[in-house]
């Protein structure tokens, strides 16, 4: 005789039981939930974003790579040396005075641009390269030739530290490493045609017409900074 009445069979042996019924009112089941999109211009892993960087940085790192254009190899400075008849065994020592220089005057470079600014104090570094390349162009006498690269030697002791402060202030502190990726990517690149056009403007011109190019870059670069750069703000 029969006993089975109405309702659901019971499930096979060995099956899972059904899942319990939902509570009346719950919304029902869907998909599993995904990950909300990112907001626009957030970058996603694997795609960075460039507008997570400032258009002040980008003018900062446009205008330091138009003055990368005119720093040239300073092997050109020791090759003018030479001209002006300092002897080879002498251009080592010449070497070390510059670099002496740069180290014992990077932390008082450093404070320099704390206290005046980085903008300021960067394009009072440019106006100093300027101004002693276009020394290099007119000198002609060796004695002169070792003090103006002792105070070109400066140049590196008000600059190097600064450039790198300026983009700190300008860029947020999540995405610093990303926007000095890319500043050193852009000086590099202008870097590497700095050189090759001295040495071309060199061979075909002579040295005081390389030197002056190189000044004007240099001015040029420096007058831009106060243009198109923002003067001191820090970034959040």
């Amino acid at each position: 005789m029969d006993h089975a009445q109405g309702g659901a069979p019971p499930p096979p042996a060995g099956a899972a039981p059904p899942p319990p019924p939902a509570p009346l009112g719950a919304p029902p089941a869907g998909p599993p939930h995904s990950p909300a999109a990112p907001p626009p211009g957030e970058a996603t892993a694997g795609r960075p974003s460039l507008s997570f960087l400032p258009g002040s940085f980008w003018r900062v790192a446009g205008v330091v790579g138009f003055f990368t254009l005119a720093a040239s190899s300073d092997t050109f400075i020791l090759l003018r040396a030479r001209d002006l008849g300092i002897a080879a065994g002498w251009l080592p020592l010449l070497w070390a005075f510059s670099n002496a220089v740069k180290s014992l005057f990077s932390t008082w470079g450093g404070g320099l641009s704390d206290r005046f600014g980085r903008r300021t104090l960067l394009a009072a570094a440019w106006g100093l390269y300027a101004a002693c390349y276009a020394g290099f162009a007119l000198v002609t006498n060796a004695a002169l030739l070792v003090a103006l690269v002792g105070v070109y030697s400066l140049y590196y002791s008000l600059s190097e530290g600064t450039e790198r402060a300026l983009v700190t202030d300008l860029v947020p502190a999540a995405v610093r490493g990303r926007a000095f990726g890319w500043f050193n990517a852009m000086t590099g690149l202008a870097a590497l045609p700095a050189s090759a056009g001295f040495g071309l403007v060199w061979e075909r011109f002579g040295a005081q017409a390389a030197f002056f190019a190189g000044a004007a870059i240099a001015g040029t670069a420096a007058a831009a900074l106060f243009v198109l750069v923002p003067g001191r703000r820090a970034a959040s």
